[in-house]
């Protein structure tokens, strides 16, 4: 018994170390307010960019960028970074929507969820921040800070929304087939998919209104 709980000591301390040492990124995701309330959504994780297994980065998010191999080899690189991106649990980040400042810890993948008041937020597209402080209860030595847009609708004018798929809704996946699927989704960038026919003409004329 004494020897495991050494062992498991030991291999949490090594943890720890690997996590601090870690080059770290926030992800933030499109956050959205209604009223005098937001939610803020994103994660805390390893640094895709500095990952080994990436190359001479450039940037992320286009996958023929990702660095200087073949687009598909590129494309295969990030999807397997955005599923396995080695998620930061227990790291305090400090959340500023529009001055109101907001503090959120992450779970155990890493992802941070919070719902709070944010009172006179514009209504349209506000800029915030998400800085991260504490990582497993130690302070950071270098600031990581990412920005994000948070969107506040108008329900006055704002009638309606749309959830939307993305497989064979906005771009062809080929979801039936097996086979054509995982070569779109890991070899194809979203800049080489082919889009829906129709779709985007559909949800320019949502995007214009009832009137029009």
């Amino acid at each position: 018994v004494m020897f495991s709980q050494l062992t498991a000591g030991i291999s949490s301390f090594i943890e720890d170390v690997v996590d601090i040492l870690d080059v770290i990124e926030i992800v933030p995701y499109i956050s959205y307010g209604m009223g005098d309330n937001v939610r803020i959504v994103g994660r805390v994780q390893e640094d895709r960019a500095k990952h080994p297994f990436v190359s001479s980065p450039k940037t992320l998010g286009k996958a023929a960028c990702i660095d200087d191999s073949s687009q598909e080899v590129a494309s295969a690189k990030e999807v397997a970074l955005e599923i396995y991106p080695d998620p930061k649990p227990n790291a305090e980040v400090e959340i500023n929507v529009n001055g109101t400042i907001q503090t959120a810890i992450t779970d155990n993948d890493g992802f941070y969820d919070a719902i709070f008041p944010c009172p006179n937020l514009p209504f349209g597209s506000t800029t915030a921040t998400v800085t991260l402080k504490k990582l497993k209860g130690h302070d950071v030595k270098e600031t990581v800070t990412a920005s994000f847009p948070v969107v506040c609708s108008n329900p006055a004018t704002n009638t309606f929304g749309i959830i939307s798929d993305i497989d064979d809704t906005i771009l062809q996946s080929d979801v039936t087939n097996p086979m054509r699927l995982f070569y779109n989704t890991v070899f194809q960038s979203p800049q080489q998919r082919t889009p829906t026919t129709g779709t985007l003409e559909f949800y320019h004329k949502l995007h214009k209104g009832m009137n029009n």
